[in-house]
């Protein structure tokens, strides 16, 4: 994949096998221009690992779009019909106060830096 917002993954050291932990590490931004694919690399792995919990490491992102946020959302819906989960982690606090002016705090688990 080209764009500079794939996300890194790898199974969760000591974790039950289910987890995945996906770091967003190649770019401070997701935007229009990456954000979709990123969003779209996140659906796929949500319908390729069914039931699994995802922990989102968005510990070095500082931008990120209403494309992104309705992303997250939609994988977190598909995860948890299929019996799983998504947790976002190491959210900067700018962007925490995005998810809460968006009530997605209220929706996803969502922890800030």
């Amino acid at each position: 994949m080209s764009t500079n917002a794939q996300p890194r993954r790898h199974p969760a050291h000591g974790a039950p096998e289910n987890r995945t932990i996906i770091h967003v590490a190649r770019t401070p931004v997701l935007d229009e221009a990456n954000g979709r694919k990123f969003a779209d690399e996140l659906e796929y792995l949500a319908e390729r690992r069914g039931r699994c919990k995802l922990l989102l490491d968005m510990g070095r992102v500082e931008y990120l779009t209403s494309t992104t946020l309705n992303a997250l959302a939609q994988v977190h819906q598909r995860l948890r019909q299929q019996g799983g989960r998504l947790m976002v982690r190491q959210v900067r606090p700018h962007l925490f106060e995005l998810f809460q002016a968006t009530r997605l705090d209220a929706v996803l688990d969502v922890r800030k830096l």
